[in-house]
């Protein structure tokens, strides 16, 4: 799921982490990957935001999320559940 670089002027084009997690039960995923959410900065939102939004939204609608690091290959069926980022800065 697309997650990342959105703003409240940007609500045509991007969704808002919350927003994402619905759109990913509102197709009946089995696990939700976020994307798009910490390799380049074009919003004004801090760099872990949007996926510590993505993640607790998803706790509190119970969906398996998997959180591969940037640029890591996720073979279908092996999720990685981590919260890697949280020790950056």
């Amino acid at each position: 799921m697309e997650n990342g670089q959105y703003n409240e002027l940007w609500r045509q084009i991007h969704l808002h982490p919350e927003e994402n997690v619905q759109a990913a039960l509102d197709v009946n995923v089995k696990v939700a990957t976020p994307v798009h959410w910490g390799g380049f900065v074009l919003a004004l939102h801090p760099w872990k935001e949007p996926i510590e939004r993505f993640t607790t939204e998803a706790k509190n609608k119970n969906l398996a999320v998997s959180t591969p690091r940037i640029g890591e290959i996720q073979e279908l069926g092996k999720e990685v559940d981590s919260d890697w980022w949280s020790g950056l800065a």
